[in-house]
């Protein structure tokens, strides 16, 4: 039996989860202070809806903090999940499944039971070793479900939102660096080294930008792991691959959003952490790809 063990958001977590609160909680009282302030009541009613607005946004936020778990504990019974306004125990013996999940920043483990679920962030301290200890408790018909012949991996609707997010960002460095050095073009007595600089920056730009949106754009809404290949749905095109073109699985480098790349002989596709259950999909395709003779 596992001895007894506690899971505790790191202190740099904490902190900043502390931090969002306490702006939350200024933001609620602001239209308290407009009505106590006498100072206050000559602002517009413009701004006083607006800040009105505000309030009431974080008001609607600041619950969700407390449903946040920010300690898991474990025993012999089984692991306790504790959160603020919520404490949820899951015995050993009912553990069904556990997956990984990411909703909008938010990225945790879901472990589901029989009776409910409960959830914890992976920025709990040895979170790893925790999510090992689970899978190891998980039953064998979790196990061979993981290993299923056919699974499907998707990325949520904010995961699509953010890509198009990026690639518009990408896009306009991209045109303020031409809008600059068309600036300069347009002054006078520019010389040629000058010139010659600013036309290499931008150029260099373009491609470095350029590149990263098109990584952004290729990122995989979907992906689908069959017996014998591996299909990748873009929001372009959808490529079969045999698991015999599917050649490594790598970080991504730094310059990309954090994640995994996936090198092909139909291409390279970036594997984001909105992808549902990434860790078990770098497990799966790790699984598949062959090692080089």
């Amino acid at each position: 039996m596992p001895e007894k063990k506690s899971y505790t958001l790191k202190p740099m977590v904490i902190v900043r989860l502390l931090a969002e609160m306490i702006t939350l909680a200024f933001f609620i009282l602001l239209p308290a202070c407009i009505l106590i302030v006498p100072q206050l009541h000559l602002i517009p009613a413009i701004q006083k809806i607006v800040i009105c607005t505000v309030g009431l946004l974080a008001a609607c936020i600041l619950p969700f903090y407390g449903f946040v778990t920010w300690r898991v504990k474990i025993d012999g019974d089984g692991l306790t999940a504790i959160a603020l306004f919520k404490k949820t125990f899951a015995p050993w013996s009912s553990l069904l499944e556990l997956s990984f999940k990411s909703t909008w920043t938010l990225r945790r483990y879901v472990l589901i039971f029989a009776g409910g679920e409960l959830s914890f962030p992976i920025w709990l301290t040895e979170v790893k070793e925790l999510v090992q200890l689970l899978r190891s408790r998980l039953p064998d018909k979790a196990s061979a479900a993981r290993r299923s012949r056919q699974r499907l991996f998707k990325q949520d609707l904010f995961g699509l939102t953010m890509q198009f997010v990026r690639i518009c960002l990408g896009l306009l460095f991209i045109a303020v660096f031409w809008l600059f050095f068309a600036t300069i073009c347009s002054g006078k007595h520019q010389s040629t080294a000058d010139f010659a600089l600013v036309l290499g920056g931008c150029i260099g730009a373009t491609v470095v930008l350029g590149w990263r949106c098109l990584a952004v754009a290729l990122i995989p809404k979907a992906l689908q792991l069959n017996e014998s290949d591996l299909v990748v749905r873009t929001v372009f095109f959808e490529r079969k691959l045999p698991w015999a073109n599917v050649k490594k699985l790598s970080p991504s480098c730094f310059f990309l959003p954090a994640g995994l790349m996936l090198k092909t002989s139909a291409g390279c596709f970036l594997l984001t952490e909105e992808l549902e259950a990434i860790d078990e999909l770098e497990e799966a395709i790790s699984s598949k790809i062959k090692p080089p003779s």
